[in-house]
């Protein structure tokens, strides 16, 4: 079995009724909802890089073992006994899923596979250009004190007139930075990464002491009503409607985050002057589109069947298009 970036003491809240916990339904987009053993869910090899050079796994395996009691009664309603657990679980499931490996990982490969073009545009050659007539300028200065400023300056454009034609310069910085891309090996340096940032959630980040300045409640429902995706956490922007990955979401920004623990409860923490209360069938909605491969329910109704076609509809954390833009400056 592979180390869970869902861990499964949160799973545990959506297994079927019929499976004594050990089971949940597991939907995807273009395909029939399955039972499936919680073990075999949200879970990689060696996501958290292999045992003999990482104690990652084993140390997110205590934290999971310290936030059980906390997530258990949060099932009940009961929050107030570990009201300082609850934003650190939080934080650590916004952080930790694959969704958000995956999402940076193929931003880093969109805007690699742009930045040929990108950095050998007219613009980034003029800034290199400038760059390297300060350069140029300055080391003649140091160098030969005696030379006028209008015969440096002479030299200089003589230098770059021949050295750096425009066309040979982009055809250069164009070819270099293709030799140095296609030795990247962007899943490992991504996943490298991830695991160092995860490290960081131990302790009490920036992040963490913001989600304690919130207050938290359950919303509890009778009956089954809430998904979990692979996105774990979903966020509310202040002036906004709609919902949003944790991540994607500025500190002033963040007005509140919900976190599903079981079929029946959905956790939730509020900006102190938030009036923010949860829809049902918005949660859901949002649970599903930024998830990229999956959500988990403790049944199987129409409600959910309509829910997994919307799975990775808004799961990219920008657009192509907006990543290219990025890196053409």
């Amino acid at each position: 079995m592979g180390d869970h970036y869902l861990p499964q003491v949160l799973l545990r809240g959506f297994a079927s009724a019929n499976s004594k916990g050990m089971k949940t339904y597991l939907f995807r987009s273009g395909a029939e909802p399955k039972l499936v053993s919680i073990k075999k869910i949200a879970q990689e090899r060696s996501f958290h890089g292999r045992r003999d050079q990482s104690d990652l796994e084993s140390r997110m395996s205590e934290l999971e073992s310290r936030y059980a009691p906390a997530i258990r009664a949060a099932r009940l309603g009961e929050c107030e006994k570990y009201i300082q657990e609850l934003p650190r679980f939080v934080a650590n499931i916004s952080a930790r899923t694959r969704n958000v490996r995956e999402g940076f990982s193929n931003a880093v490969e969109v805007m690699l596979s742009a930045a040929p073009d990108g950095l050998s545009t007219g613009k980034h050659l003029k800034k290199i250009r400038n760059q390297a007539r300060k350069t140029v300028t300055r080391n003649l200065r140091e160098g030969f004190p005696a030379l006028s400023p209008k015969l440096i300056r002479q030299k200089v454009d003589l230098l770059l007139k021949r050295e750096m034609d425009k066309k040979d310069m982009s055809k250069f910085i164009k070819t270099g930075v293709q030799q140095v891309v296609s030795q990247l090996d962007v899943p490992e340096m991504t996943s490298d990464a991830h695991n160092q940032a995860l490290g960081k959630t131990f302790t009490d980040t920036e992040r963490i002491e913001l989600l304690k300045s919130f207050s938290w409640m359950v919303d509890v429902r009778a009956e089954p009503t809430w998904i979990l995706g692979d996105v774990g956490c979903v966020a509310k922007h202040f002036n906004s409607d709609g919902l949003c990955s944790v991540l994607m979401a500025d500190k002033e920004e963040l007005e509140a985050v919900c976190l599903p623990i079981s079929g029946e409860a959905l956790l939730i923490g509020r900006s102190p002057q938030s009036p923010y209360e949860p829809d049902a069938e918005r949660v859901n909605q949002a649970s599903a589109e930024l998830s990229q491969d999956f959500f988990v329910a403790s049944v199987v109704t129409n409600s959910e069947r309509a829910l997994k076609h919307l799975i990775g509809l808004r799961s990219r954390l920008m657009s192509d298009d907006e990543l290219k833009r990025i890196m053409q400056g």
